[in-house]
């Protein structure tokens, strides 16, 4: 999970729901690894977060994210194997989808 030092309401719920719900994700703040930032932009076009990526062995999503319009938001948009800026719904149904939490 891409996070940053910055107060984000959206981060806050992303760590409530993956402690309730039993899940301990890995952090990568942005704020402190300039590394981290350009992968984030690479991945999202943008440094939102929290952006929540399905990885493998090697630090990589399990599949491209999937693109997106030039004038749609990715806020809550499941994009495969990457999604950003989750409500509590939508990160459920990715967590789901990825076997992660049951139905």
């Amino acid at each position: 999970m891409y996070t940053r030092n910055m107060a984000c309401p959206d981060q806050a719920l992303a760590r409530q729901c993956l402690k309730e719900w039993g899940i301990a994700p890995i952090e990568i703040n942005v704020s402190h690894d300039p590394d981290a930032a350009q992968i984030l932009l690479e991945l999202v076009g943008s440094l939102f977060v929290p952006t929540i990526v399905i990885a493998d062995e090697h630090d990589e999503p399990i599949e491209p994210p999937r693109p997106i319009g030039p004038d749609r938001m990715i806020r809550n948009i499941d994009r495969g194997s990457v999604i950003s800026e989750p409500n509590r719904n939508g990160l459920r149904t990715f967590l789901v989808k990825h076997g992660l939490r049951p139905s």
